[in-house]
């Protein structure tokens, strides 16, 4: 009795094991197919997704924050000279809006400042060269300061300067114009003439070598070849005396020797300025900046076409006149011989 006893105890605890073992499966099973009703606690013991890699969020420097006046600063636009009235059109609208961002509201009629724009382009190979200047004047009309930059237009047919100018460019431009206004603006009161003068110091050694008198040692023996801007001809109001004097400064900021006397080792950069006809008050003008080789042979021709306002050239060429001379000074450079350059 007593082994019988002890073998049904052995039977009834491993069919208790078999029904625990049981709930237990079961018990796996509920959590597996409905995780929902657990409680945020309890333990899972599957996952029901691919698990998730946390990695650290990725750090994204901010944008430079734009130039901005403390207070709002009102500017009326003069309309822009040169650029063929679509083009004209759009800067403008661009212009407004890249200003508008730095606190800078253009409005019609008169504001503190008062902004007078020319943009001046030169065909260069299939593309062109767009230079643009504008001088910002006080209520008084006293000029307060003057930017300017270039920009390189591709895509064009190399005889229409303007054609490849798409509103890339002219995002472009308006961008950098409204930049220098804003900077210029923000730093007006002070602290620019330390600026200045430790850039000035700054030059390299190179800069302040092309300052040495022309007899010094190294250049005794040098054949120097130097280039001659011939006054401009056919210019109407004051151009003949301002577009020559701008295009030598392009020149010389360009590194280029010049020289106003003639010898057998001069070369010639000759302007000549053609006014078409006038049309609906507007009138076509075109620049032609002819190379000539110490022989008289020409080297290559510069030209510049665009569309003023009738009259607008007939006293002085004011801004126009740099605007010219700075879109064409790059071409004029490539056409002159690499020995004309100062050391």
């Amino acid at each position: 009795m007593m082994a019988v006893t002890n073998r049904k105890k052995t039977i009834t605890r491993k069919m208790r094991n078999v029904v625990l073992l049981a709930l237990a499966g079961a018990g796996l099973g509920a959590c597996s197919s409905n995780l929902a009703g657990l409680s945020s606690g309890a333990p899972s013991l599957a996952p029901t997704t691919d698990p998730v890699v946390s990695r650290p969020a990725a750090i994204v420097p901010s944008p430079p924050a734009l130039a901005r006046p403390a207070k709002t600063v009102t500017l009326a636009m003069a309309p822009i000279v040169g650029p063929p009235a679509g083009i004209s059109k759009k800067l403008t609208a661009k212009i407004s809006s890249e200003l508008q961002k730095r606190n800078i509201r253009v409005i019609n009629g008169k504001g503190a400042y008062k902004m007078r724009g020319y943009v001046v382009s030169s065909s260069e190979g299939k593309g062109a060269k767009l230079a643009y200047l504008w001088d910002l004047d006080n209520k008084a009309g006293k000029r307060q300061t003057r930017i300017s930059g270039e920009k390189t237009v591709s895509g064009g047919d190399g005889k229409d300067p303007w054609k490849g100018v798409n509103d890339s460019i002219i995002a472009a431009i308006a961008g950098d114009t409204a930049g220098q206004l804003a900077d210029w603006m923000v730093k007006k009161k002070g602290g620019t003439a330390a600026g200045i003068a430790s850039r000035t110091a700054a030059l390299p050694a190179r800069s302040r070598r092309s300052a040495k008198a022309p007899g010094s040692a190294g250049n005794a023996t040098r054949r120097v070849i130097m280039a001659m801007v011939v006054p401009v001809t056919g210019a109407p109001g004051d151009g003949k005396i301002s577009l020559t004097r701008a295009i030598r400064t392009r020149l010389y900021k360009k590194g280029i020797r010049l020289t106003s006397k003639r010898t057998d080792s001069v070369y010639q950069v000759r302007g000549v300025v053609q006014m078409g006809k006038a049309s609906s008050g507007k009138q076509p003008i075109r620049i032609d900046w002819r190379v000539y080789d110490p022989r008289g042979k020409r080297l290559g021709t510069v030209t510049q076409k665009n569309e003023i306002p009738q009259g607008s050239l007939n006293g002085s060429w004011g801004g126009v006149a740099d605007a010219a001379a700075g879109a064409a000074a790059n071409g004029i450079a490539k056409l002159l011989p690499k020995t004309t350059r100062r050391l």
